[in-house]
């Protein structure tokens, strides 16, 4: 007798999920957006530069959640988004972490992070783009295949995460607050030298000769 192969679940983030991921990745543009609109060495550009920003996150939070999906159930798992695809299986996984509130300061959310033999991170999943009861079902699939489990049940921050994991999260996801000051800051620089050479050039253009 053929032995029965185990079906393959195919998981996408729910509608509800889709708007929390839409609603929560903007939120982080608003510092930027501030300083951008409130910088008077811009000038009438900072509008452009604002409504640019816009379209391309967004655009950019809507195939994330259109495209993204994950398929499990035989034994492998791959893990799709709008830029890349990751595939694993069973026995490249060491443990699943489980957290049941890692705080980012305006919110937190529901973790699994899955890291490999190496104590590489293979993938993550968050309460914010996927429903709770997706993420049990994925942590009961991996355990039952040999995953060790470690569960944090209390509230942590990515700093303390960081400290009881090392390397899990990648520097930026760990220090939240510095990387969002220096994609702040950098941004800014760009934008004021952009606006300096265009300014230039047109006045050169357009001087009286």
């Amino acid at each position: 007798m053929t032995p029965t192969a185990s079906p393959v679940t195919t998981i996408r983030p729910t509608p509800a999920a889709r708007r929390r991921t839409l609603l929560w990745g903007l939120l982080p543009v608003l510092p930027v957006t501030v300083v951008t609109l409130v910088n008077p060495t811009l000038g009438a550009w900072r509008f452009g530069i604002v409504g640019l920003m816009a379209i391309l996150i967004t655009a950019y939070l809507v195939m994330y959640v259109v495209q993204t999906r994950l398929e499990y159930g035989d034994g492998s798992y791959t893990y799709v988004t709008a830029f890349f695809r990751r595939r694993f299986t069973a026995g490249d996984v060491d443990r699943v972490i489980a957290i049941d509130e890692l705080h980012y300061g305006l919110n937190g959310a529901r973790m699994l992070l899955v890291v490999g033999r190496t104590r590489r991170r293979l993938f993550r999943m968050n309460s914010i783009a996927w429903d709770t009861a997706q993420l049990e079902g994925v942590i009961n699939d991996l355990i039952a295949r040999g995953a060790k489990l470690t569960h944090y049940p209390q509230r942590l921050t990515p700093g303390e995460f960081d400290q009881r994991e090392p390397g899990v999260l990648y520097w930026f996801e760990a220090h939240r607050v510095a990387f969002v000051l220096i994609v702040v800051i950098a941004t800014l620089v760009l934008l004021t030298v952009v606006v300096a050479i265009v300014i230039v050039a047109l006045t050169s253009a357009y001087a009286p000769r």
